[in-house]
């Protein structure tokens, strides 16, 4: 499994539901050890790999803005293409 620090993602989607971003950290928040491990790894957040090596994410924005609020400093993500130029 490939993971990033979570600061390493770009948004590909500028804007979020606020209500659902703070669900949902509030769901991660209140989870630890064995429980909260399983829950981040139930979503990899697919990326695009970028220009000057960017990782994009292209899916799960609410997860990875949640995930970022609730302090957790590194994700797993799903590769779905590699776009660097050479």
């Amino acid at each position: 499994m490939i993971t990033l620090k979570i600061e390493q993602l770009r948004p590909t989607q500028m804007t979020h539901g606020a209500r659902e971003v703070r669900a949902k950290t509030e769901h991660y928040t209140a989870l630890s050890g064995h429980d909260l491990e399983m829950a981040i790894v139930e979503k990899p957040i697919p990326i695009v790999y970028g220009p000057d090596d960017t990782h994009f994410a292209i899916d799960h924005h609410h997860v990875a803005a949640a995930l970022w609020h609730a302090n957790i400093k590194s994700v797993p993500v799903v590769l779905v293409r590699a776009l660097r130029c050479a």
